[in-house]
């Protein structure tokens, strides 16, 4: 699938693997491999401009769409028993593989606290923009809205009498 990524969990597993196999690279030359994936992680936890791709440009992008385009389609639910956000069948993908506890916490540690800032600022632009184009709705809506208020108000009087 176009803009798919691979699970964070995945993700993790494979840079503590290739970590581990430098380590042990590592008592037979002279390098300190624990700055150098610092260093590596470090720069691909932050979004930068256009052209090139870090892990957060990627898991940033595929996270706010995956919130967009499955909620706008309301094939998006939350979950308090999986603790995760659910799609339902005629969603293009799960979104629990990517939202349980478990993948959320490796994306935090792919992402460190640089990327998972900029997710979050990122997150909370995306709920302002849709909150004040629901509240111009409303506002240009409001008569509308008003008498269809009285009449459900009006029926429910009606039922209970």
């Amino acid at each position: 699938d176009e803009g798919r990524v691979v699970r964070p969990s995945r993700c993790l597993a494979k840079v503590k693997a290739y970590m581990g196999a430098l380590r042990s690279i590592e008592n037979y030359i002279t390098i300190d491999v624990s700055s150098v994936f610092s260093a590596g992680l470090l720069d691909q936890a932050i979004v930068v401009g256009e052209g090139k791709k870090t892990l957060a440009t990627q898991y940033i992008g595929f996270y706010l769409n995956l919130l967009d385009n499955q909620a706008a389609s309301n094939t998006l639910a939350a979950s308090p028993l999986l603790q995760a956000l659910v799609s339902n069948a005629s969603a293009n993908y799960k979104a629990e593989e990517y939202t349980d506890v478990g993948e959320l916490r490796a994306l935090a540690a792919l992402l460190g606290p640089f990327g998972v800032k900029q997710l979050a600022d990122r997150l909370l632009g995306r709920v302002v923009t849709k909150m004040g184009t629901l509240q111009k709705l409303v506002v240009d809506n409001f008569e509308a809205l008003q008498r269809i208020r009285e009449q459900t108000d009006a029926a429910s009087g009606c039922a209970d009498a």
